[in-house]
Order: structure tokens, then C-alpha cells, then sequence
């Protein structure tokens, strides 16, 4: 075979070969011996250790790679090719060329085409408008510009390109990552941005911003969106977020060990079965939200979370899911943050904080999942902690928390459509004190090793329709085995029962309101003790039952609600109120002695209400309280066999304070009652008596006194001492002793006010009378001079009283003036001196009084001589 045929012959079977070959060889082309030697580089070329080399040339007309005369080996379409560019800036706009290495400073720009880079590949700088990449190895470039186009196929065994951006990078468009399942799939060195509308990055790799890389993520008017089955995102430098819309991530790995900020807009993160979040950096939300969804992945921080502003949700689900944080974070006033768990898996792996620091100004929020905090971890927070859905929230040590709620069971379905088969409750776990500044407690338990202090006010709720669900698990009801103390107030909707070995206590100034409604049962509190320094406040409409033993220095109010029961005992140093209500005393009574009848203490206000007395079955013959009647309806009541009855019918003394007013009325059935103490009488009735108006009514004691703007009926009054006044204690008023004889003593005070002109007191009673005591005067506004009638007894006045009190100094004169069945009081005005003289001078008589005057003085006068 001569040496032609031998070339033609390689020709034949290597055609691409002589393609890249050939035109290095010009000037030999046409020879034998060019043919030869062409021929057996060919054929000696793939199998040797040594790459090809082509270098641009930038001989054609236009930059393009396609064009043969600007290479000067042959464009690259091997890879073991290795292709120089230059300072050239260069453009592959179409067809498929292959490297092994590639180096060049110039830009190269690629709007359509495709290269595979089997090892390492170098530019100056890189425009992507829509080529791709292939073949597994690296790019690196000092500057990119992204439109679109892909780093690798879409093909599983064909491996993606490695990007690597030492300075500025724009994202603009759609990026491809291919299907490499490269640890690190785009590396941005410097400072990048992800322009606004720039779209979906997509394949499988990983997006990673390094230790001195800047990624700007602007998703302004149109969402941003990484996809990636197997990949993730990275950042050891900085990721900043601005922009309303949201970037959404996904993926298996999602790391963050320098700087990630959101500032506007949202940031969403879904990480597949077995991908996990760790942060071992700082973590910072000034608006807008990041939320952070694993289905059995890991989500783990030893970094730095602050939340400042705007919502950071994490949820973890699913067998094999992992919280866990030994990092600080801090929710500032303006942020939340929400902790998801699962309610099943998490009580077997609970999400865990065992280091670091919580602390929330704003609010965080545990739902479903356990979540306890562990040795060193602390939460503090001055602002608002939820517990909901069905989580455990455990706190290892004495805590003080601004807010707490507990709230929203978890209710668990089976079937399609569901059916509700059960619920879960959230709850608290404190191990040791627990202060907060409001409670919010629905449906849920708070167990704490040392008492709860309530500065605010609280809120004790149950959803009602849970209760059939509830009651046959021990869950229904807020159980207290602690002490707990409302120093703001709180509201209970009576729909669970307060229950427990513990106490409750209602500070000074603070207000409990029960709004007890109408259900089947009553809302009961059986905790072991109550203790009520401010106001119990009944104002539901259902029954409501306190079983505990209640101690009462402040107010127990029933307003226009149902009846309240105490079957507990009931101390009661402040007072019972029952406005248009009831009230009833079930249990024993500490001030009320059962055997003698005495009631020694406390406060009994009805409000044309009805305070009952049920426990203690024997009349009240001595009051030592302060009791009030006001009203037609109003009833102070003692059960007995027959039914309820007056339970003052049988009042003999009254040593403490007995006010009727309004239309109430009081009949006492004793023979004679004795007030030692104040009684007022203010358009109201009290009768004396077996039979209306047969007894005697009496006053004695320094301390007693009555004031009457209503009517006394008794066949006798005698007021020996203290003090007696129509109307009240500085008012006008008219009182009626309706008897046939009332007896003023030496050491009462008879009271009369005035008012003005006209304007007195008036005692009015239809039999006798003697008087004797002092009489004391009492004015207000202008004292008008003139004569006031103050005391009419029709059958007769004897006796006088024995001085006259005023604060009116000498301008006054006053004197009472005594008829047959009267007292009227006179008041004149006593002229002053300049005012006397005045008058005698209108009537010509101050000469007159002067001349006397003088001859008084003087004596006698001498006849005067006449002169003649």
C-alpha cells in the first residue's frame, strides 16, 4: 500500500479528526509527506497522555466559536482539549464544543450553544443568555452576568459544571443547575445580586454565597424560586432579602454560618425527607417573614436567630423529625416567632433547647410538638408566649413571662369526610414560680413546682362543646394544685371548673368576673382555698358554686346574674352584694354564731337582691354587721324546713350598721329592739313588734345613731343617748316616729340641718313627746334668719331640751321656740355696730341717744344765765 492510500484511508476512517487536525497544516496539505504526517498524529494523538491545544486566534470576522479561522488548532470539541483565550472576548452562540481546560480574561458570552468542561475552565468574565454547560468540571469566572441557560443536562448520568464567581454576579434570568448533585453547584465569591423578575433557579446542587460573597436577593414585583430535589442553599458570607414578593427555596440542605437577613418580602424554605436547617451564624428578620418547613428533617441552631421584626416560622413534621438549639434567639417588639411541631412524633423526641438564651419582646409561639427547654437554656420574655394546638411547653426553672397563652386543642380526625375522634390539650410545665404580666388559659393544663402570679389581668376559658370529650380523661378544667394569685384581675366564662389542691387569691384593686352561662352544669370552683382582698364579681346568667373554703376581706358582687353558691365556708370580713341577684351562703358562716343568733362582722349589701342564709338556720337577734336593704325585693334570708324567711325577723340589737333604703321594709317580730349602733332609715320602713308598731325601739350608747328619712313604727321610742336626725348625716329630710310616745334623753343629740330658706329637718310623729338633750344645729349655703318649724308631735311637746349647738358665731341669734305640739327654731340676724348706727340715724335718733349718752356721763346740767 503506497503512502496515498494510506492517507486516503486515514481520511476515511477518522473524518473528525482530520478536521480538527488538518487546518493547522496548511503548508504541507498537498504533499505525501503533509498527508503522512497528518495521518499519524491522527492516528497516535487519542491514545497518548498529552492534550491538545487551540488558541484563539480572533482571525474571523466576528468573535464567535463556530468560525474555524479563530482557532488555531480547530475549535475545542474534545476533552482533552485544552483552549487559550486570551485577553479576546469571545461568544458561543451556537453548536457543541467540549474542553478539557479552559483559560482566557477576556468575557465570554454565551447566548446559545453548548460546552462541556472536563476539568477547569477560567474567564474573565461569563454572560449567560441561554447556553448550557455540561461535562463535571468547574467554571470560574471574575464576573457573571446570568439571562438564562443551564448549567448541566437534564439528564442524571451526564454530570453539571461547577460555576465558581470571584467578583459581581447578576442573576437575570432562569438558571439551570442541571442534574450533578454537585455539593456546590454555583459559588458566588463576591458581591451578587438576584435580580427582580430574574425567576427560577432549578436542578439539583447547591447554591452557596462564600465567607467574603454578597447575595442580594431583590424579588421586588415577581417571586424568586430555587428548586432542587438534592440540593440546597449555603451561605458562610452574607444573603440579603429586600422586595414585597417572596423566595422560595427547596431542597435537602439549607446552612447558614455568616450572615442571612430578611428584610422585606418573604422567604420560604422546604426541605425534603432527611434534609436539615443549620445555622451556626446570625440569622436576622427586620420585615417581612421566613418560613422554614422540614417533613422529617433536622432543623438545628448553634448561631444567633434575632427576629426584629416581621414572622419566622419553623415547622418540623414526620417520623424523624429533629429540632434542636443550643444558639440564642431574640423576637424583638415587633416580631414573632412560631415554633411547629408534631404532636405525635415530638412526645417520644421532643424539640429540645438545651443552651443559649430566648428572649422575646415581641411573641413566639409553640404549636403541636413537645418543646422543652434543658439545662442552661432560659426563656425570658417580657412579651407574649402561646401555646397552642396541642404543644408541651417545658420550662426548667422559676420563669416571668409578659404574656402566656394556652390554647386551641388539637383535634385529631379519622375517615373522609373527617371525623373528629379526640383532642389533644396544650400545655405548660414550669419547674419552679411562674410570673406573668396576663394569662391567657383556655383549653390546656399549667402545672408549675411553685406559685403564679397574674399582674394583669387573665382570662380562664373552655370551649363548651369539648367538655363531653374532656371529662371522662381528667382534662376538663384549669387544675391548680399551687397557689395562684390575680393582682390584675381575671375573667372566667364558668365553663371549667377551677379545681385543685391549691388556692386562689384576688389581690387589692383587682377584679374576678364569673360569666357563668346557662349550661347543664354549674361552674364550680374547689380549689382548696380562695382568698378575696378585691372583687368577686358574679355576672353570668348560669348557677355558679364555690366548694372552697373562701375568706373574703374585699367584695363579693352578684350583678343581674344567676345564683351564686358558697357550700365551702365562708369567712366574710369585707362584703356580700346582691344586686337584683342572689346570693347564698350554703356552708357556715364565720361571722354568724348559729346558737346566739349574733352576727358579728362582715359586710351584707342587697340591691333589691337577696343575700340567703342556709347554712345557719337561726334568726339574727344581734347585729354586729353593716347591712343594707335597698330596695322593695331586697332580703337578708335564713332557710329553714318551711322555706326562706326574713332572717332579721327576730332583731333585737343592732350594735353595728343597719341601712334600709329605697322602699325596703324590715319587721322585727322583738318585743323591743336596741340600736347601739347606726342605723339609717332612707325612704324606707322599719316596724317594731309581734304585732306592726306594738314594740319599743330604744337608743343608748354614746356611739349610737339614727338618721330617718322614712318611717320608725313602734308603739314606743326612747332615745337616750347618741344621736337622732332626720334625713341623713348633713341632708334634709323628713322622719315619722309613728308610736304613741317618744322620749328624748339628757344625753341625746337631736340633730336638724338647714339648708336655707325653708329648708329644715322635720320630726314628725303622731303621739307625745318630751324633750331633753341638746339641740344641735347643723347649716349649709346661706343662712336665711327666719322661723323653721323642726319637730311636730301631735299630742304634745314636753319637756325642752337643755341647750342649743351651732357653728354660727354672734352675728346669729337663735333660739327654739316652744309650741303646744311644736319646736320651731328662730334665727335673726344681730346688727353690727356701724350697721346700728346707721339705723338710728334713718330715724332721727342719734342725737337724741348721744345727749343721753352725755348726761348720763356728766349728770345734771346747770341753768344757762340769760344776758339782758
Amino acid at each position: 500500500m503506497g503512502i496515498d492510500r494510506l492517507a486516503f484511508e486515514v481520511q476515511l476512517r477518522r473524518p473528525r479528526l482530520r478536521e480538527i487536525v488538518m487546518p493547522h497544516f496548511h503548508g504541507v496539505a498537498g504533499s505525501l509527506q503533509g498527508f503522512w504526517i497528518t495521518g499519524l498524529a491522527c492516528l497516535l494523538w487519542p491514545a497518548s497522555g498529552f492534550a491538545q491545544q487551540t488558541s484563539w486566534t480572533n482571525a474571523a470576522p466576528g468573535p464567535f466559536w463556530d468560525l474555524p479561522a479563530n482557532w488555531s488548532a480547530g475549535a475545542p470539541t474534545s476533552s482533552s482539549t485544552d483552549a487559550l483565550l486570551g485577553a479576546f472576548d469571545t461568544t458561543l452562540r451556537s453548536g457543541s464544543f467540549s474542553v478539557g481546560s479552559l483559560s482566557g480574561t477576556g468575557t465570554l458570552t454565551m447566548p446559545g450553544g453548548e460546552l462541556s468542561i472536563a476539568q477547569e475552565a477560567t474567564v474573565g468574565a461569563l454572560e449567560v443568555q441561554g447556553g448550557s454547560f455540561s461535562g463535571g468540571g468547574t467554571l470560574t469566572a471574575g464576573s457573571l452576568v446570568w439571562r438564562s441557560g443551564s448549567l448541566g443536562p437534564d439528564v442524571f448520568d451526564q454530570p453539571a459544571v461547577i460555576l465558581i464567581v470571584n467578583g459581581t454576579a447578576s442573576i437575570q434570568g432562569p438558571m439551570s443547575l442541571g442534574l450533578g448533585f454537585s455539593t456546590r453547584a454555583v459559588s458566588l465569591l463576591g458581591d451578587s445580586t438576584w435580580e427582580d423578575c430574574a425567576g427560577v433557579i432549578d436542578g439539583e446542587g447547591r447554591l452557596y454565597v462564600g465567607a467574603s460573597g454578597v447575595l442580594h436577593d431583590r424579588a421586588l414585583s415577581s417571586p424568586h424560586r430555587f428548586d432542587s430535589g438534592y440540593g440546597g442553599l449555603v451561605i458562610a458570607g452574607q444573603y440579603e432579602k429586600t422586595g414585597a414578593s417572596t423566595t422560595s427555596f427547596s431542597g435537602q440542605y439549607f446552612a447558614n454560618s455568616g450572615s442571612f437577613a430578611v428584610n422585606e418580602g418573604a422567604v420560604s424554605v422546604f426541605g425534603f425527607p432527611g434534609a436539615s436547617w443549620v445555622n451556626t451564624g446570625t440569622v436576622r428578620l427586620a420585615g417581612g417573614d421566613y418560613d422554614v418547613t422540614l417533613f422529617r428533617g433536622s432543623f438545628l441552631n448553634t448561631g444567633r436567630v434575632d427576629v426584629d421584626a416581621g414572622r419566622m416560622n419553623v415547622s418540623v413534621g414526620g417520623n424523624g423529625g429533629l429540632i434542636s438549639s443550643s444558639g440564642d434567639w431574640s423576637v424583638g417588639a415587633g416580631g414573632t416567632l412560631v415554633f411547629t411541631g408534631d404532636i405525635l412524633q415530638q412526645r417520644f423526641d421532643p424539640a429540645v433547647f438545651d443552651g443559649g438564651t430566648m428572649s422575646v419582646d415581641g411573641l413566639v409561639q409553640f404549636s403541636s410538638g413537645r418543646f422543652e427547654f434543658r439545662g442552661s437554656a432560659t426563656l425570658s420574655a417580657p412579651g407574649r408566649v402561646e401555646v397552642l394546638d396541642g404543644a408541651e411547653l417545658v420550662l426548667p426553672g422559676a420563669s416571668t413571662l409578659g404574656a402566656l397563652k394556652i390554647a386551641r386543642p388539637y383535634v385529631f380526625t379519622a375517615d373522609y369526610p373527617p371525623v373528629v375522634i379526640g383532642y389533644g390539650l396544650s400545655s405548660v410545665e414550669v419547674d419552679g414560680a411562674l410570673s406573668v404580666g396576663t394569662l391567657e388559659w383556655a383549653d390546656g393544663h399549667l402545672q408549675t413546682q411553685g406559685p403564679v402570679t397574674v399582674s394583669g389581668q387573665a382570662l380562664l376559658t373552655q370551649d363548651p362543646d369539648l367538655l363531653s370529650w374532656l371529662q371522662s380523661m381528667d382534662d376538663a378544667g384549669k387544675r391548680m394544685d399551687v397557689a395562684f394569685t390575680f393582682n390584675g384581675g381575671a375573667i372566667w366564662d364558668g365553663n371549667s371548673d377551677l379545681y385543685g389542691q391549691g388556692s386562689i387569691r384576688v389581690g387589692p384593686g383587682a377584679v374576678f368576673e364569673d360569666r357563668t352561662r346557662v349550661i347543664e352544669t354549674p361552674g364550680v370552683v374547689r380549689v382548696a382555698r380562695v382568698d378575696n382582698d378585691g372583687v368577686w364579681l358574679k355576672t353570668g346568667a348560669g348557677h355558679s358554686r364555690i366548694e372552697s373554703a373562701f375568706f373574703n376581706r374585699g367584695t363579693v358582687h352578684v350583678l343581674d346574674a344567676g345564683e351564686l353558691e358558697f357550700t365551702g365556708a365562708l369567712d366574710n370580713a369585707g362584703t356580700l352584694q346582691a344586686t337584683r341577684s342572689r346570693l347564698v351562703v350554703a356552708g357556715p358562716l364565720a361571722q354568724l354564731d348559729a346558737v346566739s343568733g349574733v352576727l358579728s362582722g362582715g359586710r351584707y349589701v342587697m340591691r333589691d337582691g337577696r343575700i340567703v342564709l342556709a347554712g345557719n338556720s337561726a334568726p339574727i337577734v344581734d347585729n354586729r354587721a353593716d347591712v343594707v336593704l335597698d330596695g322593695p325585693s331586697a332580703r337578708l334570708l335564713r332557710a329553714t324546713p318551711a322555706g326562706e324567711v326574713d332572717a332579721l325577723s327576730s332583731l333585737a340589737r343592732n350594735a353595728g350598721a343597719l341601712t334600709l333604703r329605697h322602699g325596703a321594709e324590715l319587721h322585727t317580730a322583738a318585743a323591743q329592739m336596741t340600736n347601739e349602733g347606726r342605723l339609717v332609715v332612707d325612704d324606707a320602713a322599719l316596724i317594731v313588734g309581734p304585732a306592726a308598731g306594738t314594740g319599743v325601739f330604744r337608743q343608748q350608747g354614746a356611739a349610737a345613731a339614727t338618721w330617718l328619712d322614712g318611717v320608725i313604727r313602734a308603739d314606743r321610742f326612747s332615745f337616750e343617748a347618741g344621736v337622732f336626725g332626720a334625713g341623713g348625716d348633713g341632708t334634709i329630710g323628713t322622719a315619722w316616729l309613728d308610736g304613741v310616745m317618744a322620749d328624748f334623753g339628757p344625753a341625746l343629740v337631736f340633730d336638724v340641718d338647714i339648708a336655707g330658706a325653708g329648708q329644715a329637718d322635720l320630726v314628725f310623729t303622731p303621739g307625745a313627746a318630751t324633750l331633753q338633750g341638746t339641740l344641735s344645729l347643723d347649716f349649709s349655703g346661706t343662712v336665711a334668719p327666719g322661723t323653721y318649724r323642726i319637730f311636730v308631735a301631735e299630742d304634745g311637746v314636753a319637756g325642752r331640751f337643755s341647750s342649743l349647738e351651732s357653728e354660727l358665731g354672734p352675728r346669729y341669734q337663735l333660739s327654739a321656740v316652744y309650741g303646744d305640739t311644736y319646736v320651731d327654731l328662730s334665727i335673726s340676724a344681730v346688727p353690727e355696730p356701724a350697721a346700728a348706727m346707721q339705723l338710728l340715724a334713718g330715724l332721727g335718733l342719734i342725737g337724741m341717744l348721744h345727749a343721753g349718752r352725755t348726761r348720763r356721763r356728766a349728770g345734771p346740767v346747770a341753768p344757762r344765765l340769760r344776758r339782758d
